[in-house]
């Protein structure tokens, strides 16, 4: 079974759920996200199940940078297929 990675995000306006990728597409990458990083997030806001969530297209932590969609919203994962 396939399992979605996702996180909320503390900011100054309160929580975000964030909707990153597949896991086994995220555990692949060079870059290992931990609880109380300090991240930013480029990303769409949708209605997923009725609550408003922000699909990730990065995530950047310091110098590091997770790409997870192109210019056009396509997920990189697809690739992979």
């Amino acid at each position: 079974m396939v399992y979605g990675v996702y996180f909320l995000l503390q900011t100054k306006k309160g929580e975000e759920n964030i909707h990153v990728g597949p896991g086994w597409y995220i555990e692949n990458q060079d870059i290992m996200l931990e609880k109380g990083d300090k991240v930013s997030v480029r990303g769409s806001r949708i209605k997923f199940k009725k609550e408003s969530v922000i699909v990730a297209f990065e995530i950047r932590r310091a110098k590091q940078t997770l790409r997870l969609r192109d210019r056009r919203g396509y997920p990189y994962w697809y690739a992979w297929r």
